[in-house]
């Protein structure tokens, strides 16, 4: 049966996305229908594209370099401070980013946030890639409008980690 990528809004308005199977797309809408979801976009998966998002939902901190997520972070905080939006800054760093984990986890960033998600709420659906504390400052800082700035921070202080942890490492 083929698979369906979806975004939608419950009743409340929170936008939601997902995968759901079924025969056809309008079995599809019905399905999500009657999860009470209304459907904002709908459209057929293709094979290769499910196996890479099950990749990348599964993708591990150790398979991502610290430097990727760094020179990103830098990135997006260049532009988000110039007044760019979230989205279209972050289709701008995909253009930039190697194959890999990082660019695949940066792929579904990019369509969670396209599908309403807060930008911190699309960042926690990778925990191996963005810990708890990168999320919950980029949380803070959408809250109060600094957004550039967290960034900068958080890129400072990973930077930081990254030289410790060499240094405990040795030569």
């Amino acid at each position: 049966m083929p698979k369906f990528s979806y975004m939608a809004r419950d009743s409340g308005g929170t936008a939601l996305s997902g995968e759901v199977v079924a025969r056809s797309e309008p079995d599809a809408v019905r399905l999500l229908r009657g999860e009470g979801k209304f459907v904002v976009r709908l459209r057929q998966v293709e094979e290769h594209e499910a196996a890479a998002r099950e990749v990348a939902a599964s993708v591990g901190w150790s398979r991502v370099k610290t430097d990727e997520v760094v020179f990103f972070v830098n990135q997006l905080a260049g532009m988000v401070d110039t007044g760019v939006a979230i989205a279209d800054a972050l289709e701008a760093t995909i253009d930039r980013s190697p194959p890999g984990a990082f660019r695949r986890t940066i792929e579904d960033v990019i369509q969670r946030v396209q599908g309403g998600a807060d930008f911190s709420n699309a960042l926690a659906a990778h925990p191996k890639v963005f810990p708890p504390l990168f999320v919950n400052m980029v949380r803070a800082s959408e809250a109060t409008g600094t957004l550039g700035a967290v960034l900068v921070r958080i890129g400072d202080y990973m930077v930081t980690q990254r030289d410790i942890r060499k240094r405990i490492k040795g030569p």
